[in-house]
């Protein structure tokens, strides 16, 4: 499986984390097999592999189950508590 890489337009629980693939646009979610340890701004780019779950065609969103993320994140582009 290729890495892709996509920017981080939502995280919406610890598990799960939604990109923009091209553009603004969520288009991709990953559910990952364990928790962020800190949560990611929006904007920040990540590289990840993972196995396609699902695809929904309106509005346009594939789901990628994810055993480990690759983070080219910043500390900048962390939330801090």
């Amino acid at each position: 499986m290729p890495t892709l890489k996509g920017t981080v337009a939502v995280t919406t629980r610890a598990t799960e984390v939604v990109l923009a693939m091209e553009g603004t646009a969520p288009e991709v979610k990953l559910q990952l097999d364990s928790p962020l340890r800190e949560e990611l701004k929006p904007g920040a780019e990540i590289a990840f592999t993972g196995v396609p779950l699902a695809f929904r065609q309106n509005p346009r969103m594939l789901v990628f189950e994810v055993k480990m993320l690759v983070f080219e994140v910043k500390l900048k582009d962390l939330i801090r508590p």
